[in-house]
C-alpha cells in the first residue's frame, strides 16, 4: 500500500473567505487584495491512498458521512458496508493522529 496523501483544498467556513456578503474588517482586507490575508475556499479535503484515486473528495460539513459513503460505494461499485468500514477506519486513524477532528 502506498502512503496516504491528504491535500487540503480549502480551509474556510462554508462559502469561503472572504464571505461574499461580509464587510467585516478582515473580509475588507481580503476584498482589497491586502497581502496580510489570503482568500480561502470552503473547507474540503482530497485523500488518496495511491496518489491517483481520491477516497474522500469533500469534508465540508454540507455532505453527511452517509452521503460520502453512498457516493464512494456507487463510484467504486463496492458494498456499502465495506466502504463504511474503510472510510470509518480512515477517519478514526486521522483523528487519533490529531490530523482531523471528528
Amino acid at each position: 500500500m502506498g502512503r496516504l496523501t491528504v491535500l487540503v483544498l480549502g480551509s474556510a467556513a462554508g462559502g469561503g473567505f472572504p464571505q461574499w456578503n461580509c464587510r467585516c474588517p478582515t473580509c475588507r482586507l481580503a476584498w482589497a487584495g491586502d497581502a496580510r490575508v489570503r482568500p480561502r475556499t470552503q473547507a474540503s479535503l482530497a485523500v488518496s491512498a495511491d496518489g491517483e484515486n481520491e477516497i474522500i473528495k469533500r469534508c465540508t460539513g454540507e455532505v453527511t458521512f452517509g452521503e460520502i459513503v453512498d457516493d464512494l460505494a456507487k463510484t467504486y461499485a463496492a458494498p456499502r458496508e465495506k466502504i463504511l468500514a474503510d472510510v470509518g477506519a480512515l477517519l478514526r486513524g486521522l483523528a487519533d493522529k490529531k490530523l482531523l477532528e471528528l
